[in-house]
């Protein structure tokens, strides 16, 4: 059976299934960069930067879940590089494509949700009003990306790629290069900035 969700590059003709795992694995590995990046910024205090990488963490995941699971963007039409673009960062949009396979995005609760995150990735990156200003709460935010990550983590198929999250939480960050300042911090503070106050994650 044609595999509808390729791809479609022409450097790769042969190769559509190779090409769906590089992609998958490659807006697997930046979500969860993402979802890092919002945690430890979280807990300094970077509330803008902190939800910018939180709503580019969901789209991520969720354009991750597409290729995962073959999902025609348009539907009846071969995936191309550029439908992942051309859709633009609205979350509600990606959710309801991810929807067609499972019913979990089709939350009524979760997609009102997405909407207000979906504004993050603007109001976040340019100066606004504080976060709760827009009737968001921080902490209920960062409490909804644990759990969508979470849940997200058992839905995609990880291999191929390398597991930021785990070696976060592991502190192997042995493979960065060498800061010309010592922060001092051990494995276990690295491992607070993913589980502290966090249900999802020990």
């Amino acid at each position: 059976m044609q595999n509808r969700a390729s791809l479609n590059m022409a450097a790769y003709p042969n190769k559509k299934n190779w090409v769906i795992d590089t992609y998958r694995g490659l807006f697997l590995k930046k979500a969860e960069e993402d979802y890092v990046a919002c945690r430890v910024l979280f807990n300094l205090n970077l509330l803008d930067l902190s939800f910018y990488h939180l709503q580019q963490c969901i789209e991520k995941y969720l354009k991750a879940f597409v290729l995962d699971k073959n999902i025609e963007i348009i539907p009846g039409k071969k995936n191309e590089c550029k439908d992942f673009f051309k859709n633009g960062h609205k979350l509600e949009t990606w959710a309801k494509i991810c929807g067609r396979s499972d019913s979990f995005f089709n939350d009524g609760d979760f997609m009102d949700d997405l909407s207000k995150i979906t504004f993050l990735e603007t109001i976040s990156r340019y100066p606004q009003d504080s976060i709760q200003s827009w009737g968001s709460c921080p902490i209920a935010l960062i409490k909804f990306l644990d759990e969508f990550v979470f849940e997200m983590r058992q839905k995609i198929t990880h291999d191929q790629y390398e597991d930021v999250i785990d070696n976060f939480l592991k502190g192997c960050i042995s493979s960065h290069p060498k800061l010309a300042w010592d922060f001092n911090i051990t494995s276990k503070q690295i491992k607070n900035f993913i589980t502290f106050k966090n249900d999802f994650f020990r």
